[in-house]
């Protein structure tokens, strides 16, 4: 890697990692004494923060090709960013201070409390970052050979991903060698930790619960040991009888446990991880305690069934001119153009109305009573009678509606097929024509299944033996008509695509929100707006019929309660024909396709 290419490198990563922060001052460190290994890194090796100034810490492979410098610096930067995200150092400490300097296992039980709390960051980060997720992962997979001690956090981590052979393999040799006590008592518990990965104070007020009963169980059968060895020989048999009978029930648990089908639990970027039902084989006894918050946590408490997925391995992110052939994508837009030249009156009006609007937003009001500007003509006489006032001056100020990014996501479902959407592909061309030339960032993004009623999800989950509740079962596909980057003209023809015969399937309305969600939250701009257009609630008979209760509304509910009320992303839900505010606090919704463009651009206007 020459000098040139390095320093690029590391300006492009300072940069993604500002982004994803939304902190300009972060710094990224290369060093040569940096420990590789994500079993040795906690907070203090891989991130900190001094006079306002926060550090990410990497090892420094700059001597070796691009390929490899990526992937051995990415994911010590990505946990640091995760710490700094998610983590709260004083919550941390405060807990730390609760548990005693001993062992269980021959570990550090300090150790372990850091472990867990890395893992739920790892998990943590599968809501919205999921190219994270995938580096983090795949590092914990590499340095599990390093790893010469027992971790028990693992034990969760396995539980939510599944992520590989080689760490499943891991895991199971863990439990193996446990003790039926621990199977009994503590796994379960350990389990329902995913429950509460959003809530680091809950998280850890539950894991020292666990911890400290662990240390005790650990004393206790030290000293049962103890007294077994120095008791009569006449008492062996039994004992070795009941503690044989308790191993062979555990290590049946432990196999159900760890051969259910592959599925996937997080959400690829996919909500906040709520509630996950127990294996029958490992159901906590009635009355196991289990920590819980003193107040109703309603994030806790979104579904009365976890939203997850089956599988994701068959979902798909597409470009248009990758999608078909240049040919076939030219035809389905001139297709699209005839269509759209019977709406030219409509197109001129709507385009006539946008323009003048943004115009009347541009340097369009005055800031009175500053310290500078230009003298305002009308107060001058107010400096004869005192000299000293600063209410004489005036200077004209611009809107920042420039600083804004803007996701429009549009259903791409069967019912949206004849003139909804072509009305719709009319108005997004208009919006993202015009607001290019105002310097506004748009993206236009379609959402839509592979397949009707299942597709390849389906067929897995069926040849694996239909697991209940099994979650989405679906294949997603996410169509990138324009991104962020692209000029509309280079863009224009992927519209067409939304004419192609068989294309527009079912709607998974959650998912794709999150999906543009992640997006749109790597840009720089201040101001960050998603318009989701839809013509219905959330479909896909697959997930419905094989799910108990409203799953996918239930989702959609989710996330979007989660997206307001983080208040980074502006959201506006406009629905064509149903009642859009189910769903959204800012919508409209409209009865006649005519109305579209003019709502999209009224929306547009009110909030830039």
């Amino acid at each position: 890697m020459s000098n040139s290419e390095l320093e690029k490198y590391q300006e492009d990563l300072q940069k993604t990692y500002q982004n994803i922060t939304q902190n300009p001052n972060i710094i990224i460190n290369f060093t040569d004494d940096f420990i590789n290994n994500y079993f040795q890194w906690n907070q203090y090796n891989v991130v900190s923060t001094n006079s306002g100034e926060t550090n990410f810490f990497a090892i420094d492979f700059s001597k070796n090709n691009v390929q490899n410098f990526i992937f051995e610096t990415r994911p010590s930067l990505d946990l640091g960013c995760l710490y700094y995200l998610y983590h709260h150092s004083l919550i941390h400490q405060n807990f730390l201070k609760e548990l005693k300097t001993q062992l269980i296992f021959n570990i550090d039980l300090l150790k372990i409390f850091n472990d867990f709390e890395k893992v739920r960051l790892v998990i943590l980060s599968s809501q919205n970052f999921l190219g994270i997720t995938k580096n983090l992962l795949q590092k914990i997979d590499l340095d599990l050979d390093l790893s010469n001690e027992i971790d028990l956090s693992l034990i969760l981590l396995n539980e939510v991903f599944k992520s590989s052979e080689k760490l499943n393999f891991y895991v199971k040799n863990v439990l193996k060698n446990m003790s039926p006590i621990f199977h009994k008592d503590f796994l379960p518990k350990i389990l329902q930790l995913k429950k509460y990965i959003n809530h680091q104070e809950i998280f850890a007020k539950n894991l020292i619960k666990i911890l400290q009963d662990i240390a005790l169980s650990n004393q206790s059968e030290e000293e049962l040991s103890r007294s077994n060895s120095s008791s009569q020989a006449d008492s062996m048999p039994n004992f070795g009888a009941e503690k044989l009978d308790q191993e062979i029930t555990a290590q049946n648990n432990i196999e159900n446990l760890l051969t259910q089908p592959k599925e996937v639990t997080l959400e690829e970027n996919l909500s906040d991880l709520a509630p996950i039902e127990m294996p029958m084989s490992i159901e906590p006894e009635p009355d196991s305690e289990v920590l819980m918050p003193n107040i109703i946590e309603h994030e806790i408490l979104q579904f009365k069934n976890l939203y997850q997925i089956y599988t994701n391995q068959f979902d798909e992110i597409i470009n248009p001119k990758n999608f078909l052939k240049k040919e076939d994508l030219q035809n389905l837009r001139n297709q699209l153009d005839i269509k759209i030249a019977k709406l030219n009156a409509i197109s001129k009006k709507l385009s006539i109305k946008l323009k003048r609007k943004l115009l009347s937003k541009k340097n369009n009001y005055y800031d009175f009573d500053g310290s500078g500007g230009v003298l305002n003509r009308k107060r001058l006489a107010n400096l004869v009678i005192s000299p000293f006032s600063s209410e004489i001056w005036l200077y004209q100020k611009n809107h920042e509606y420039q600083d804004t990014a803007l996701t429009i996501l549009l259903d791409n479902s069967g019912s949206m097929r004849g003139n909804p959407i072509v009305m719709s592909a009319l108005a997004c061309e208009l919006i993202a024509e015009i607001l290019e030339k105002f310097s506004i960032k748009t993206e236009i993004i379609g959402f839509t299944t592979v397949d009707w009623k299942g597709g390849k999800s389906r067929k897995l989950w069926e040849v694996s033996g239909k697991k209940k509740n099994p979650g989405r079962l679906n294949d997603l596909r996410h169509i990138i008509y324009k991104s962020f980057n692209q000029s509309y003209k280079k863009s224009k023809i992927n519209l067409g695509l939304m004419l192609k015969e068989g294309l527009l399937k079912e709607n998974i309305d959650g998912e794709a929100l999150l999906f543009a969600r992640s997006r749109l939250m790597q840009q720089n701009e201040r101001r960050k707006i998603i318009m989701v257009i839809s013509d219905g609630t959330p479909v896909d008979d697959s997930t419905t019929a094989n799910n108990e209760g409203d799953i996918l509304s239930e989702h959609l509910h989710h996330v979007i309660n989660n997206i307001e009320r983080d208040k980074k992303i502006e959201i506006i839900g406009i629905g064509i024909g149903h009642l859009a505010e189910e769903f959204y606090k800012n919508s409209i919704t409209i009865k006649t396709i005519e109305e579209l463009g003019d709502v999209m651009i009224d929306k547009i206007i009110n909030v830039l």
